[in-house]
């Protein structure tokens, strides 16, 4: 079976969708023919409106084991990123699937769709976030019917969690058409560790999350000064890339109006092995989003122990049990936030638990299991894609 994996971005880049879409391809090397496809850049926020774009990195290169191709492209206003290149080379390779990444690159695909065989399988990324931003627009009720016909061009959808799965009936997309196969979790991104976290008597709290308004790092910093009011010594590090740096700028500035200069580290670029070290040296793992799908981040902070506090939105539910794993609150709501951060930094009992339980649930979800439940949905594709051709060639015959 020849499989091609088309994606906006891919490796230098380190996003949630980027990760998820080498780990995913390197676990499915061994069942079949695999390849990827992306665009020659690392950050659609940096691409100007219809330029014909070529960021210089190398046409063909291997990422994690993985053949990774490289196409120049157009960023155009409302039909978003549109790549010759990408779709030539996806024709020529002739696969059996093509397994699309995320929802950036519509009439790409759509393009990719009429000129390309094999069947193709969409695997929608933030699709909870993306739904509530645009059930709020004006736009909702003309958008609304045409991401639905796109999505019923693919012969299987994917989404990371039931709560996905449930929002697409606002599409009037049978929510039974969709397939739930969630992230997992990448043991091998530990092997590697570069001291960074400072060792000393302090708790170490970690979040991890682009700096993007959806986070909710503003309620973070809050919990953060009320948990200092309250007497607990901690150093905090908030860990992510930079969507939007004017939210950046605002999330440091209160960070100094509330006294927390030198007890929180504002990190929006480390390296690998670096936020491994976050992960294995911390004590606490926060995730304050206000809109959130699947999070890959709040696995990882399980296979490295650390117990949970994370806010009650999207498929987070499904992946922390209050009580269970840790504790879940309601979005922005610092103090709720700070109480069960206090209680946890100060519970070095209730902290074991959680990471025994938490390393358990790890061990459960990772890359070499969503693999399998793929490959076995690209074999049900094939098989239902044969079944509609013998029909066909009966009824001409």
């Amino acid at each position: 079976m020849k499989v091609v994996m088309v994606t906006p971005f891919c490796w230098p880049s380190q996003g949630g969708v980027e990760h998820a879409t080498l780990s995913l391809a390197r676990e499915l090397d061994g069942f079949c023919d695999i390849s990827v496809q992306t665009l020659n850049a690392t950050s659609g926020d940096k691409v100007p409106p219809w330029r014909y774009w070529t960021a210089g990195f190398p046409e063909r290169e291997t990422a994690e084991g993985i053949e990774v191709q490289r196409h120049s492209f157009f960023r155009m206003p409302v039909l978003g990123f549109f790549s010759p290149g990408l779709i030539a080379a996806v024709n020529r390779s002739c696969p059996d699937i093509v397994h699309v990444q995320g929802f950036s690159m519509v009439f790409n695909n759509l393009l990719l769709q009429l000129v390309a065989g094999g069947s193709f399988v969409l695997t929608l990324h933030g699709l909870y976030e993306g739904m509530e931003k645009l059930r709020s627009s004006r736009l909702w009720p003309i958008v609304s019917p045409l991401i639905a016909h796109y999505l019923g061009g693919f012969d299987s959808v994917v989404v990371l969690s039931q709560m996905d799965r449930t929002s697409l009936k606002a599409l009037s997309y049978p929510p039974h058409g969709a397939v739930v196969i969630p992230n997992g979790v990448d043991a091998g991104r530990f092997a590697k560790c570069e001291d960074f976290v400072i060792r000393d008597a302090r708790k170490s709290v970690l979040c991890v999350a682009r700096f993007d308004t959806n986070k909710g790092h503003e309620d973070l910093v809050q919990a953060l000064a009320i948990t200092k009011d309250a007497g607990v010594d901690f150093r905090a590090y908030l860990v992510g890339g930079v969507v939007d740096a004017r939210y950046l700028r605002k999330i440091e500035r209160l960070t100094g109006e509330m006294g927390l200069g030198e007890d929180v580290c504002i990190c929006s670029s480390i390296s690998d092995a670096q936020l491994a070290d976050c992960y294995l040296a911390s004590d606490v793992f926060v995730l304050p989003s206000r809109q959130e799908t699947s999070p890959l981040v709040i696995l990882e902070a399980m296979h490295a122990g650390l117990p949970i506090i994370a806010t009650k939105v999207g498929g987070i539910p499904e992946l922390v049990a209050d009580g269970v794993h840790g504790y879940l609150v309601e979005p922005a709501r610092p103090e709720h936030l700070a109480e069960k951060l206090t209680m946890l930094l100060r519970d070095e009992a209730a902290r074991a638990q959680f990471r025994e339980r938490n390393q358990r649930r790890a061990r459960r979800s990772t890359w070499g299991a969503v693999a399998e439940q793929t490959f076995c949905l690209y074999e049900e594709v094939l098989s239902r894609r044969g079944r509609s051709v013998s029909i066909a060639q009966g009824l001409s015959s």
